[in-house]
């Protein structure tokens, strides 16, 4: 982990600033720093996901999540 707290992810996509934040908050919150990146690294994944899309993240309906979770689990 880097001395600023971020991990080594490359963030793009409509949710690129709010990954670190996110992790940071979850670690306030109590979670581990393991979890805490392992959720933060999804987050990045679907603002990947997001920006391939062409999605804003208020577009995202509950149909494009499973898309999300299918093109991400290869199922």
């Amino acid at each position: 982990m880097a001395t600023d707290g971020r991990y080594p992810v490359r963030v793009a996509g409509p949710l690129a600033l709010s990954v670190h934040p996110f992790r940071l908050e979850l670690v306030r919150r109590g979670f581990t720093p393991r979890s805490s990146q392992d959720h933060a690294y999804v987050l990045a994944d679907l603002s990947r996901w997001l920006e391939r899309n062409g999605l804003a993240p208020g577009q995202l309906t509950a149909e494009q999540v499973g898309e999300f979770v299918r093109a991400t689990d290869g199922g």
